[in-house]
């Protein structure tokens, strides 16, 4: 998976989080709905991460693109697109599926994986 690649994943997640916005606009409107309509509640949680994912992966497909992709490790790239979709769909099924269930603590630990992430970016060596 190179650089190109990631920011296709990245680009096709802001594309989701602006569809997502729009459906939570269109559930607010006044003239469609009297404005009394209210978004899904995990819908804010589920559209930060998928932003904050999308960016993420973008930039770093940005950086896999201007450097050397072959020196970067594969499961870094994996991860990042893994946490990018993992942790807004588990955010959706975690509420959904409501109760006592492992998906909120499955959230966690893809959230602490999105920490990984970063930190595996900031970290590995650049050629010069």
């Amino acid at each position: 998976m190179n650089g190109y690649l990631m920011r296709v994943s990245g680009l096709a997640g802001l594309a989701a989080w602006f569809a997502m916005e729009l459906y939570a606009q269109l559930v607010r409107d006044p003239v469609l709905y009297g404005g009394q309509s209210v978004p899904p509640e995990f819908l804010e949680a589920a559209q930060q991460s998928l932003l904050v994912g999308s960016i993420v992966v973008v930039v770093y497909g940005q950086v896999l693109t201007q450097g050397s992709a072959d020196s970067e490790p594969g499961w870094l790239r994996s991860l990042a697109i893994g946490v990018q979709w993992g942790v807004p769909t588990l955010i959706a099924l975690d509420a959904i599926v409501g109760g006592v269930s492992n998906l909120g603590f499955l959230v966690l630990v893809s959230l602490l994986a999105g920490v990984v992430v970063i930190l595996g970016i900031i970290t590995t060596d650049r050629p010069n």
